[in-house]
């Protein structure tokens, strides 16, 4: 599933493009979290991946 850049990011998609990656995978994109992720749980399920700190 392909995700367009929103109007609500807040880092450039140029930023996120320079960024180092340690493999490319087919279908896979990546981008940076944007604040309406807050409210769809993103951050939450994020939180069972890995360590996340107080986002209050």
């Amino acid at each position: 599933m392909a995700h367009s850049a929103s109007d609500d990011s807040t880092i450039t998609p140029n930023v996120v493009a320079a960024a180092p990656r340690r493999e490319t995978v087919d279908n896979l994109v990546t981008r940076e979290l944007e604040p309406s992720d807050f409210e769809r749980g993103f951050v939450k399920l994020l939180g069972q991946l890995t360590t996340v700190g107080d986002t209050s």
